[in-house]
């Protein structure tokens, strides 16, 4: 199981991370947007490294934290943290296109405005996103920080199942 969810979303997130990383506009806890590694106008050049290039930040988050539903911590084959991240059927649009769109380039996973990640993607993704964080110093701790803000958003997705009334559908 653990390699068929590695293997649906087939990226890498390795990155040597660097000094400022962070974006004046982030509109939610956790956001997904393009990236490049050449320079884009109107785009935030943030000191995040990929492959030793910079990496430049699209100003519009295309999936937000409330868009994913899920964050798993796992494992991946070399025993390197991983977070599995589940997206709403919404954002399962949204991640496809971004990521045909943006086959063999970046994507910018953003916690707090501050760049944790940037997977290349190597094929379309969809309802699911594996985010490898490889073997850096900071691995395991941006890994948590991605799932803990994130948290376990199945609940509240029921919770908004509820009526006026506060009775949920079943």
């Amino acid at each position: 199981m653990r390699t068929t969810l590695i293997g649906t979303a087939c990226l890498l997130a390795l990155a040597v991370i660097g000094g400022c990383r962070t974006v004046d506009n982030s509109s939610s806890p956790v956001e997904i947007r393009a990236a490049e590694n050449r320079e884009h106008p109107d785009w935030t050049k943030l000191d995040f490294h990929v492959g030793g290039l910079a990496t430049w930040v699209s100003p519009d988050a295309t999936v937000v934290r409330d868009d994913i539903v899920s964050a798993k911590r796992s494992v991946d084959d070399f025993g390197h943290p991983i977070v599995i991240l589940q997206f709403d059927q919404d954002a399962s649009k949204k991640m496809d296109e971004l990521s045909t769109r943006r086959m063999s380039r970046p994507v910018a996973i953003l916690v707090d405005g501050e760049i944790i990640a940037a997977p290349i993607l190597l094929k379309p993704v969809s309802e699911t996103l594996v985010v490898n964080f490889g073997k850096s110093s900071d691995a395991q701790s941006s890994a948590d920080r991605l799932a803990d803000a994130v948290g376990d958003r199945t609940k509240d997705k029921k919770d908004s199942s509820a009526d006026s009334t506060g009775v949920k559908d079943s």
